[in-house]
């Protein structure tokens, strides 16, 4: 009973709440339970939990594979159809095959829209979005695809997913095009509609996404009140994700005003925050983006070397995670590692990034935090 329960809730912990520490806590205790006798619906939703929220990218595949077969052997074809995209996210996390990713997506956005089910079809296009925006294949097609997602939210009465991936995604976009007010339009219509839901780590997040847009838009004194208003509010909670996201920008805006000492204790507490949240052997959750400004930010600080070598760090760390650097962050540090590059020559900083991208994950860190 308790899987049955546990593997029921994925809808409330992905959608409604965002509670991913209930959600892995009780996946564990579900997963640890798991038997092959066990009916194959029980089976799939305990490991979907499993790869949503606990899974790691090197079993990524395996799993997404078998929560698939479980559907199938349950006569669950709406089910099946949606971890056909969960299945090629796996394979372009490890292996970066694009081209299969792309397949599976589209396949599972047909097969969704073809049995008429609403919900898996949202989330089809959405994984479809994501495929198409992190291989940055046809961003243009990527934003469409969000947009279709959203506007099928909305007419579904599903505010709080329409307000998701308005915030998130479309308002993203805008940012990338360096669309400042426009993506603020977005962010800010959407924290409208998630104030009024339990989602605490959906409004921090949007709230800072709008710390950020008033920070381009010039209006530093704003963002940085925010900012330290959401802090605040995530530490209390214990948010990982808004607690890094929102030392980051304060960091960037610091950088921006060559206060290179505050910068460098937001950023590195930042590091140190996801470094302590991570299981073991699992890659750090946005140390990418972190690393990237601690890059930018030797740069402000007259240290070239040190700039080019973190950049070839992010580098590998965009490439290893299935990420790339957003336009909008190319755009603010390009003045910065113009710079290093400048006084580095360009050999002597092409040297230095092939360095930094040589690193294990270890001496990266270590060299990130000054250690070495």
């Amino acid at each position: 009973m308790g899987c049955r329960i546990a593997g029921a809730l994925f809808h409330y912990w992905y959608i409604v709440s965002s509670r991913f520490k209930d959600a892995q806590k009780w996946t564990r205790a579900a997963r640890a339970a798991v038997t092959e006798t066990m009916p194959p619906a029980v089976q799939a939703w305990v490991l979907l939990n499993e790869e949503w929220f606990c899974g790691g990218v090197d079993t990524a595949e395996e799993r997404s594979r078998r929560i698939h077969d479980c559907f199938v052997q349950a006569g669950d074809a709406i089910h099946a159809a949606m971890t056909k995209s969960i299945i090629g996210r796996a394979v372009y996390y490890a292996n970066g095959d694009y081209p299969l990713n792309l397949r599976l997506s589209e396949e599972g956005v047909e097969e969704a829209r073809a049995l008429g089910a609403d919900w898996e079809l949202r989330f089809n296009l959405e994984m479809l979005a994501e495929c198409l925006r992190f291989a940055q294949q046809e961003p243009a097609r990527a934003e469409a695809t969000y947009r279709e997602a959203m506007m099928l939210s909305k007419a579904a009465g599903d505010l709080n997913g329409y307000a998701r991936t308005l915030g998130r995604y479309v308002s993203g976009f805008a940012l990338e095009r360096l669309e400042f007010e426009e993506s603020l339009h977005c962010t800010e219509e959407a924290l409208e509609i998630v104030e009024h839901t339990n989602d605490l780590q959906m409004v921090l997040m949007m709230q800072n996404r709008i710390a950020e847009n008033l920070y381009y838009l010039g209006r530093e004194t704003e963002a940085m009140e925010r900012l330290a208003s959401c802090q605040s509010i995530a530490q209390e909670f214990m948010l990982i994700y808004p607690i890094a996201t929102g030392k980051v920008i304060q960091a960037r805006i610091a950088m921006s005003q060559a206060n290179c000492q505050q910068a460098r204790a937001l950023l590195n507490e930042s590091l140190n925050i996801v470094r302590a949240a991570a299981r073991p052997g699992a890659f750090l959750w946005g140390a990418h983006v972190i690393v990237d400004g601690m890059s930018a930010l030797a740069a402000v600080a007259g240290q070239s070397e040190r700039a080019a070598c973190l950049r070839g760090v992010a580098d590998r760390m965009f490439a290893k995670n299935g990420q790339y650097r957003s336009a909008n962050i190319v755009w603010e540090y390009a003045p910065y590692m113009a710079k290093a590059r400048e006084a580095l020559g360009d050999e002597a900083f092409d040297a230095a990034c092939a360095a930094g991208r040589a690193m294990s994950m270890d001496a990266s860190i270590a060299r990130a935090l000054g250690d070495a």
